[in-house]
């Protein structure tokens, strides 16, 4: 106005809900710990159960209303497991060595929603559904690939002969069976040595781009164990199928997202004090690290564990994997 520019403000593309209110969780918990042999084992267990009332789920509201999202309470959801550790520590003359390792399970349930099944925000896969894990895989149940043709075949669930929303099923989640890790650590004479491993089982991971994109980047398998090239018996049908509007939202997109990482592997050494001392030094301690060199995985992306990281309903991006790094280091102390 008159040549200045004037702060102003416009609606929010957020929908307003005068009926939002919190989350309220209950959780119990039980569990043990105990150490035997002079503490050189030690064993935890601890079972919990939430339930979380009153969820809330960011939906799409209508169109018509000129906005983008809403927050809204839904239902309730239930989450138990149990949580294990075990541990050993001793001493052998100079050299001592330790092992500690835990496993965690994790069951999770929708007991109460309103209205019917939800689709996700971020992907027209991913729903909230009663009687299943919190975010699930809802679609087409991919059988393999007709052999005279090439096409892909999916479940007839009401046997109508042609496969439409009707046909859709519960495919699995994101959720992992169980997660688990182990450290190894020894030292002797100065020299002392720490691997770390973590990792995950069961739970499905999903190629969002690859799925919904004919020219996205795909895994190689994709194409070398596809029909166009091994004809009857192959595992996928053509790599870019025409007018398959079920593919998309099918199981052939699904991988298992196990996996099983060396996170770390680090090996130092600490300098005697009776050198140090001489350059006015307590404590010099040398290392060598390396980090996320090692994964043993069934699946066919980058890196299961940044999928399992940056998305809850197990919808691969893209993401970029966890770097490798190979790190040099001192430790001073004066």
């Amino acid at each position: 106005m008159n040549g200045s520019l004037v702060s102003t403000v416009y609606p929010s593309d957020v929908l307003a809900n005068p009926d939002l209110k919190w989350e309220t969780a209950r959780q119990f918990d039980v569990g043990v710990d105990a150490r035997f042999l002079n503490n050189r084992l030690t064993f935890g267990m601890d079972f919990y159960n939430k339930n979380t009332v009153d969820q809330i789920l960011t939906l799409t509201p209508p169109l018509a209303t000129g906005t983008t999202s809403m927050a809204k309470n839904i239902g309730k959801v239930n989450n138990h497991g149990f949580e294990f550790e075990l541990g050993w520590q001793d001493q052998v003359g100079e050299f001592t060595y330790g092992v500690n390792a835990n496993l965690a399970t994790i069951s999770s349930e929708v007991k109460e929603m309103e209205g019917a099944r939800i689709v996700n925000d971020l992907s027209d896969f991913v729903y909230f559904d009663k009687g299943q894990p919190m975010w699930s895989y809802y679609g087409y149940k991919y059988l393999g690939v007709n052999p005279e043709d090439g096409s892909a075949m999916y479940y007839d669930k009401d046997k109508s002969g042609t496969i439409d929303d009707k046909d859709k099923v519960y495919l699995g989640s994101a959720i992992p069976d169980f997660t688990y890790g182990i450290t190894l650590n020894a030292a002797y004479k100065g020299f002392d040595l720490t691997v770390f491993g973590s990792g995950s089982h069961g739970g499905l991971l999903s190629l969002y781009g690859a799925r919904l994109t004919p020219s996205a980047n795909k895994p190689s398998e994709l194409w070398t164990d596809s029909w166009d090239v091994k004809g009857a018996g192959a595992k996928y049908p053509h790599p870019d199928p025409i007018g398959d509007t079920a593919s998309r939202n099918s199981s052939m997109w699904l991988k298992s997202g196990s996996y099983f990482k060396i996170k770390q592997i680090q090996l130092g050494y600490t300098l005697p004090s009776s050198f140090t001392k001489k350059i006015a030094i307590s404590r010099l301690r040398v290392y060598v690290s390396l980090d996320n060199f090692f994964c043993i995985t069934p699946y066919w992306g980058m890196d299961p564990e940044a999928v399992s990281g940056t998305s809850g309903i197990g919808m691969d991006y893209g993401d970029y994997p966890t770097p490798k790094t190979l790190t040099f280091g001192a430790n001073l102390s004066f």
